[in-house]
């Protein structure tokens, strides 16, 4: 018998919501919903083992704050109900436990996390203390949403007039959350399974191509997608930085490494061509490894991550960066690879860290060049 969707609904508990003079708590709220997913049924049966605090901590402290975090590592589904405050601090903690889940989330996988936001309701502590903009709206963790907002899912509930309207309306928009998630964690599986099976469809033409035709079309793929995301505001600065490249095969395979080679060792060629840079993104066929990528690079002062899209590498020295989107083995991959690599640039907020390293690439550069020795009529 498969185990049923985990889910966790993070939230305040003792804080009130207010609409007309009326009242109710966020625990009480989210008891409500837990109650209302228990009765849904698809195909007579039951999805979700839904967690809140209320029910696996008493009273909040250092234990209780390590089971919230474990629980919300081991959920499938995160939904956090964002008001602004960052929760009750733990004696010794920096940052509050909402802030604290939403972290962890996020750690554990962004995907899964999405946030109702509740600030356009009236809220007030349990002492009846009214939030105001200064939670609401200019907290670390309010600021911390606001530079996520590109990315991160976030639906906002409506002003209501009563609180049997609130709670309906929280119940409409978290079941679309869920609705949403399931839609979306499906068809993503089924593509991350496809990624391993390539005997049909395009999948099969490009298994067929030879390496120049496989070179062009992986290029193609990789280059429109990279375009795409260049034109968008947070991605701007980088517009002219990248360069795209295409290996028809694995890593491993001499023949399919050389037609890209060390592509920054031609990166005064495009000098005149980059604002800022340039950044190297190579759409490989198979796979690659940390230890070829250090081969290439040729020292050790590098940093390498990797995450389901493949490598990001940044030379700590001559601060050359290059992504290698792995598994390009058909159009629809290329592009959702692709676009995973964006996705953790946003949600890591690395992307002013890959500005700040082209910058300093295209200076290196620059001074290389004004330092060439002109060799023309000296070799005779």
């Amino acid at each position: 018998m498969p185990r049923k969707i985990k889910l966790m609904i993070s939230s305040r508990c003792s804080d009130l919501l207010e609409v007309n003079n009326e009242q109710i708590s966020f625990t009480n709220l989210r008891k409500y919903l837990l109650d209302e997913i228990k009765k849904e049924r698809f195909l007579n049966m039951q999805f979700f083992e839904v967690v809140i605090s209320e029910y696996i901590i008493e009273p909040l402290g250092d234990t209780s704050w390590d089971t919230c975090l474990k629980e919300i590592a081991d959920s499938d589904i995160v939904v956090v109900w964002f008001t602004g405050h960052e929760g009750f601090k733990s004696p010794g903690k920096s940052i509050g436990i909402c802030r604290a889940e939403y972290i962890e989330a996020l750690q554990s996988n962004p995907s899964k996390v999405f946030l109702l936001d509740f600030r356009e309701i009236k809220i007030l502590s349990s002492s009846g203390v009214e939030f105001d903009k200064s939670i609401k709206y200019e907290s670390e963790f309010a600021r911390e949403i606001s530079r996520s907002d590109k990315w991160l899912q976030i639906t906002e509930l409506k002003k209501c007039t009563t609180i049997e309207n609130l709670m309906a309306e929280v119940r409409s928009k978290c079941f679309g959350i869920l609705f949403s998630a399931i839609s979306n964690f499906v068809i993503s599986g089924s593509t991350t399974l496809r990624q391993t099976v390539h005997t049909f469809g395009e999948g099969l033409v490009w298994n067929k191509l030879n390496y120049r035709f496989r070179q062009e079309a992986i290029g193609h793929y990789l280059t429109k997608t990279v375009s795409n995301y260049l034109a968008e505001s947070d991605f701007k600065p980088l517009q002219n930085a990248f360069i795209t490249h295409a290996m028809p095969d694995a890593m491993s395979v001499a023949e399919a490494r050389e037609m890209v080679g060390r592509p920054f060792l031609k990166d005064l060629e495009f000098l005149p061509k980059t604002d800022i840079g340039p950044v190297h993104i190579v759409g490989v066929y198979k796979n690659a490894t940390e230890t070829q990528i250090r081969d290439i690079i040729g020292h050790q002062d590098v940093a390498i991550i990797q995450d389901g899209f493949g490598f990001y590498v940044w030379d700590l020295v001559n601060h050359i960066q290059l992504i290698y989107i792995i598994q390009c083995k058909d159009p629809e991959v290329t592009v959702l690879q692709t676009q995973a690599f964006f996705t953790w640039l946003r949600v890591q907020d690395e992307t002013r860290f890959v500005i700040d390293r082209a910058r300093r690439r295209k200076e290196i550069l620059k001074t290389i060049d004004a330092q060439k020795v002109e060799l023309k009529g000296t070799l005779l």
